[in-house]
C-alpha cells in the first residue's frame, strides 16, 4: 500500500474526498477520459485539482507583484461573470500537494 492510501487497482483506502473531487472523478468516468492515459480516475481528478490550486498561487503572485490586493474584486463590467479568487492554502497529510512556504508565493 502506498502512503496515499491506494492499495491497488480498484481498491483505495477510505479517506476524505471533497465533493468537488468526487464529482470530478465521476465526470471523468462518465466520459471515459481515463482511457487515454490508462490512469485511474482519482489520479486524474487529483491532478486537475492540483492544477487549479497552483493556478490560484500564480494569480496570487501576479497580483502581489503588481502591488494589488489579491482578494479585491474589480468592478464588474456589463456581461462579466463573477470569479472568486481563492487564496492558496497549505494542504495537510502526506498525500497533499507539497506547497512551498509562504515566502515563495508572497514575493
Amino acid at each position: 500500500m502506498s502512503e496515499c492510501g491506494e492499495t491497488g487497482p480498484g481498491e483505495q483506502k477510505e479517506r476524505y474526498v471533497s465533493p468537488f473531487n468526487k464529482e470530478l472523478r465521476e465526470l471523468i468516468n462518465r466520459h471515459s477520459q481515463e482511457k487515454g492515459s490508462d490512469a485511474p480516475d482519482f489520479i486524474l481528478a487529483n491532478y486537475l485539482v492540483y492544477c487549479l490550486a497552483i493556478f490560484n498561487v500564480v494569480i496570487w503572485q501576479r497580483e502581489k507583484w503588481y502591488g494589488r490586493d489579491p482578494l479585491s474584486k474589480p468592478e464588474p463590467e456589463k456581461g462579466d461573470r463573477e470569479i472568486k479568487v481563492i487564496p492558496p492554502t497549505q494542504g495537510s497529510g502526506s498525500c497533499s500537494l507539497p506547497w512551498p512556504d509562504s515566502a515563495w508565493w508572497e514575493g
